[in-house]
């Protein structure tokens, strides 16, 4: 199958199998079932580290650094946070990690994105 099956919001990819049994004497059955298709790739050959970098000038800097870029679904996230310049009061900080789910293409293009996990 050239694609994996795919529960999303807006979309949804499956595949089902359709058996039908035939009979003279008696009315056909018809069963159906649907089943997950998984395509295994091998793993990216190229996976850097990434370094994000927010902030307000002369106020505050954050940098961000995680492991690597491309994650699979059943991956850990590992990072760091440093804050590098602090020179106002932070009362709360949240991580959100989102999943983003886009449909279409050009100006029809979709984005749904959803929250999978808030940490604070």
């Amino acid at each position: 199958m050239p694609y994996e099956s795919y529960n999303g919001v807006n979309v949804r990819l499956r595949y089902i199998l359709k058996v039908t049994v035939s009979r003279n004497y008696v009315s056909n059955i018809v069963e159906s079932r649907h089943f997950l298709v998984r395509n295994y790739t091998p793993l990216p050959t190229i996976n850097n580290s990434i370094k994000m970098e927010v902030g307000i000038e002369d106020c505050l800097h954050i940098e961000f650094e995680y492991s690597k870029s491309k994650y699979h679904l059943k991956d850990v996230i590992i990072g760091k946070i440093y804050f590098l310049l602090v020179r106002i009061k932070i009362k709360n900080m949240e991580l959100e990690i989102r999943r983003r789910e886009s449909t279409g293409s050009g100006s029809n293009t979709y984005v749904e994105t959803e929250t999978l996990a808030n940490l604070n």
